[in-house]
């Protein structure tokens, strides 16, 4: 009993300590461990003992997400190589075998210190000639849901800070079908499904073609027909497509078919700023098509109009999607853009090359470029009424280079 409740207070006092001194004191020893302070030695070697005997297993479950959640805290680079040398890696991988709050404490743990880490990746892969792999891959299968999604985010991680590591095409087709059936979840599973599957496709062609195959776009839109899906529902499913249609002209297809564009509209007037921007973003992505760009789908006034109002937005991450969206939108391929000019969209722009934020700024410039090619005389003039030369010679002479590509 002792032992536990001792437990409990120096959890409490080393996650206190490294919150606040840890990262500071590595730099200092430039990750020297002879060079370390005392109370660094000894947090580490006590932690060594935390989990070095039988007090993480036969104890209160609560206990161990406690200590679980030490783990989480040191996510510093040197603080997971520190993790990595007293061995916590294997005691993690024990905790799979454990109740569920074990398991879930450990996958959320080990999620955290391989995220963007190759090298955590590549020792956790090596673990046990493979074991803490496999066991992390039959969580997936797990009757709940909950460790399921965290089992899936895990092999995510794994997948996206090193590509050489779960290259079975039947993997990732299993990831793709549980995080479609988690969507079907009504708690924080569902909402947190989409973003997970956001994170498995984003940038990776193949994936997005087993998606598309698996009916990944039908799914999505069946869940965007629901009226009553939250805020958070809706942001994810947004930026899910929009990951899914970055690179595929069949997914774009598909996603125009289904008319998915009329409810991304009505998004763009949503109440919550991450709702908005998602929906930029996925128009962004969406309006990528040269096909649809030449059919005129995306320059009239139902689209046009709102995007120009989120220019003037009180959210700067929605003013910066809206260029993004923009900035597809005005090639056109079409000589004639008087729907954007009509708007107001001009005078917005151009307003915007004085914003002292560096992203509206670069964005702004990228989207008036793109709005002069192609562009009939009207429009040209109508840009340039607006851009005085004064402003053009404050452009060219921008202090960051990547502004003066007007």
């Amino acid at each position: 009993m002792w032992r536990e409740t001792v437990c409990v207070v120096v959890v409490w006092v080393i996650r206190r300590w490294l919150m606040q001194r840890g990262s500071l004191c590595l730099r200092r020893c430039g990750y020297d461990p002879t060079r370390a302070p005392l109370w660094l030695v000894t947090v580490t070697s006590y932690a060594r003992w935390l989990v070095g005997g039988d007090i993480m297993y036969g104890v209160d479950s609560n206990l161990y997400v406690s200590v679980s959640r030490l783990y989480e805290l040191m996510v510093s680079w040197k603080m997971q190589q520190l993790l990595l040398m007293h061995c916590l890696y294997e005691k993690l991988v024990g905790g799979l075998d454990g109740s569920m709050s074990q398991r879930d404490a450990s996958l959320e743990s080990i999620a955290t210190i391989i995220k963007n880490n190759p090298g955590a990746v590549s020792k956790f892969v090596e673990l046990q000639n493979g074991r803490a792999l496999r066991s992390v891959i039959e969580l997936t299968r797990d009757r709940f849901s909950r460790t399921r999604l965290l089992a899936c985010l895990c092999l995510i991680c794994i997948k996206n800070s090193s590509s050489c590591f779960l290259q079975d095409i039947a993997i990732k087709t299993k990831l793709i079908y549980i995080l479609l059936e988690l969507l079907d979840d009504s708690g924080q599973v569902g909402e947190e499904a989409s973003f997970a599957f956001s994170s498995l496709v984003a940038g990776k062609e193949d994936l997005q073609k087993l998606a598309f195959e698996a009916n990944a776009i039908d799914k999505f839109y069946n869940h965007l027909q629901n009226p009553e899906l939250n805020s958070k529902r809706l942001e994810g499913i947004f930026l899910a497509l929009g990951d899914l249609c970055s690179k595929l002209e069949c997914c774009r297809s598909r996603f125009m078919s289904l008319q998915v564009l009329n409810l991304l509209v009505n998004a763009l007037t949503h109440d919550e700023a991450n709702v908005r921007t998602a929906a930029c973003i996925c128009l962004k992505t969406v309006s990528r098509s040269i096909k649809n760009l030449s059919a005129g789908y995306f320059m009239n006034e139902r689209i046009v109009i709102p995007l120009v109002r989120l220019l003037s937005d009180l959210c700067t991450s929605v003013q910066v999607a809206a260029l993004g969206a923009i900035s597809n939108i005005v090639v056109d391929f079409t000589p004639n853009k008087s729907t954007i000019i009509q708007c107001g969209g001009i005078k917005e722009l151009v307003h915007l090359t004085k914003s002292m934020d560096l992203s509206l700024r670069l964005n702004d410039v990228w989207s008036l470029r793109n709005m002069i090619f192609l562009a009939d005389k009207m429009c040209k003039e109508a840009i340039f009424m607006e851009l005085t030369a004064s402003s053009v010679a404050t452009l060219i002479c921008d202090p960051e280079p990547s502004c003066r590509i007007l």
